[in-house]
């Protein structure tokens, strides 16, 4: 958890010990501070914190901070604007790739909203919606970065179900992460699971000089929206049938009732499916993707995914380790 944050809540203070039974001194909102590591002392939980002046302490692991960091704009445009409101005036316009620093996340009059300073000093606020990419703390290492990791193998079932691909429906097969070249060598480090945060499991490590090269391929979006067309049409199919059943069990054999069941099994199945399958999947999956494969002198593999645009900012890291790099 290390790196620096900010409080964005009201109500918090700084304990002298773990077992925060000596208050030091309140915290205001937008106080900056440092976090250290989470301590359990006797059921009680917080997390060591350090200061701008020098002076450390603890605070309660249920204040809510805001990490202060580097981030990438993910969606086509966004409008920075002077004020946290979004009837205030746009100070500038960001389009796709474009890249800021997170200070704060301040309430506004219509939702949360990110103060920024963006790459020539502009500072202003983006609205919380806005889809951003949040980069690895260069502060901790600047030879990190974000990644994904397979979380388990799909079988082909589940590849026609759940998207053979990242970003299948319902369910995405890898996993947020962080990979790092540090001291000779590389360590993954994922999610535990989708319910915990951070990045606290190494997944994968080895020895940088072990790495033969990186074997890099496009991963299509398409290859996932085909998938959600395949699973909704199951899925639809699923759906006509149970309705086609329950109203020709209650027709009583009648042939103008019968086709009044295919009609309705036919008409909900179809939207169900579409609805519930085919949006979810064309919409909630990311964009294109680039696969890393990290082939080792013992033929063996890690295999990571990255963002498209993240994609330069990763090949300069890997050069910078004297890594061969082959485009498939």
């Amino acid at each position: 958890m290390a790196g620096k944050y900010r409080v964005i809540q009201n109500g918090a203070v700084l304990f002298r010990s773990a077992d925060m039974s000596e208050l030091l001194v309140e915290l205001p909102r937008g106080t900056e501070l440092e976090l250290g590591e989470a301590v359990n002392l006797r059921g009680k939980r917080s997390v060591a914190v350090l200061m701008p002046d020098g002076q450390s302490g603890f605070i309660h692991h249920q204040v809510s901070v805001w990490q202060i960091r580097e981030a990438v704009l993910a969606q086509l445009m966004a409008d920075l604007h002077e004020q946290p409101l979004k009837t205030s005036a746009v100070k500038k316009k960001y389009i796709k790739g474009a890249r800021f620093l997170t200070h704060d996340l301040v309430d506004g009059s219509d939702g949360k909203w990110m103060k920024i300073t963006g790459s020539e000093g502009e500072t202003g606020y983006l609205h919380g919606d806005t889809k951003v990419l949040f980069q690895a703390a260069k502060t901790l290492n600047k030879n990190a970065f974000l990644c994904r990791v397979p979380d388990r193998p799909a079988g082909r079932l589940e590849q026609l179900f759940a998207g053979s691909a990242p970003g299948g429906t319902f369910r995405d097969i890898y996993r947020s992460a962080e990979a790092a070249f540090d001291s000779g060598e590389f360590v993954v480090r994922g999610k535990r699971n989708d319910v915990d945060g951070g990045t606290d499991a190494i997944v994968a490590k080895t020895a940088v000089k072990d790495i033969e090269e990186i074997i890099v391929s496009v991963v299509p979006v398409q290859a996932r929206h085909r998938a959600a067309v395949i699973r909704s049409l199951l899925m639809s199919g699923g759906f006509a049938f149970i309705i086609f059943i329950g109203i020709a069990f209650s027709s009583s054999g009648d042939e103008r009732n019968l086709l009044t069941a295919v009609g309705y099994s036919l008409f909900f199945g179809l939207g169900s499916g579409f609805l519930f399958s085919f949006l979810p999947g064309l919409f909630m999956s990311p964009g294109e993707l680039t696969q890393l494969s990290i082939t080792k002198h013992d033929g063996s593999k890690i295999v990571l995914v990255i963002d498209e645009i993240l994609r330069e900012e990763v090949f300069n890291i890997i050069r910078t380790q004297g890594i061969r790099i082959s485009e498939k």
